[in-house]
């Protein structure tokens, strides 16, 4: 089983040099998701919110996939977006990524990957339909868009967390909000990560993390869970150069 040590761990690789704890009040959400604050506490879990947070990335995984919405905040003047669906239970995705530079025009890049690879479109007049796919290993060290895959990626779990370790650690009960109309619980999972759970079902709508490298906090909304078939590219799409 994987333990809530071991989570953290998965999470602190792309979530390291963090100052401080969040305050769940001011963190914006993206993609449009509206959300209504309600009262903001802090305090220990109960049982059952040590238990449901405990499932919350199983229960991703057993919906099978979802869709998601991502805003990552390089830098003071770089912005991206990332959109698309994604496959936990394979841990496959296809990603549309939109990057904004301050004074530049913006540029959107189609991304796949894998559990060993990552596919990045590119022109390809030989092909049909005119794309094809360069490929290469994951770099979660070296590129910042490897580690919000490698994040993404960690959202969904095949087994649950023990629930007495999660009230054991410093998981806090932060309140609750509302995210399209859904009533969710927030938790501090630590420090550097915040969960927004689905009250009834338990579902994770909303991650917050600050991201090695990156300048903010990296938001990340899912919706629309269920099967997400996401194959990579046939080998005959794939290009080199």
């Amino acid at each position: 089983m994987v333990n809530l040590c071991q989570r953290l761990r998965v999470f602190r690789f792309a979530a390291a040099g963090v100052v401080g704890a969040f305050s769940v009040v001011g963190l914006g959400g993206c993609g449009g998701h509206g959300t209504t604050t309600t009262a903001v506490v802090d305090r220990p879990l109960t049982e059952g919110q040590a238990v449901q947070l405990s499932s919350t990335l199983y229960r991703n995984y057993t919906e099978g996939g979802a869709q998601i919405d991502a805003q990552v905040p390089y830098s003071a003047t770089v912005s991206v977006g990332v959109v698309g669906d994604v496959d936990f239970a394979h841990h496959t995705g296809h990603l549309t990524i939109l990057t904004a530079t301050k004074g530049d025009a913006s540029t959107t890049q189609e991304v796949d990957y894998s559990a060993s690879a990552v596919y990045e479109a590119q022109p390809a007049p030989s092909l049909p339909g005119g794309v094809g796919w360069t490929v290469r290993a994951p770099d979660p060290t070296d590129r910042p868009l490897d580690r919000i895959i490698q994040l993404i990626v960690a959202l969904a779990a095949r087994q649950r967390d023990n629930p007495l370790l999660i009230a054991q650690s410093q998981a806090r009960y932060t309140g609750q909000r509302s995210f399209d109309r859904t009533t969710v619980n927030v938790f501090r999972y630590s420090p550097s990560i915040i969960y927004w759970v689905g009250a009834s079902n338990g579902l994770l709508y909303r991650f917050i993390g600050v991201v090695q490298g990156i300048s903010g906090p990296v938001t990340i909304d899912l919706t629309r869970w269920g099967p997400h078939p996401t194959p990579p590219p046939p080998a005959s799409e794939i290009v080199t150069g």
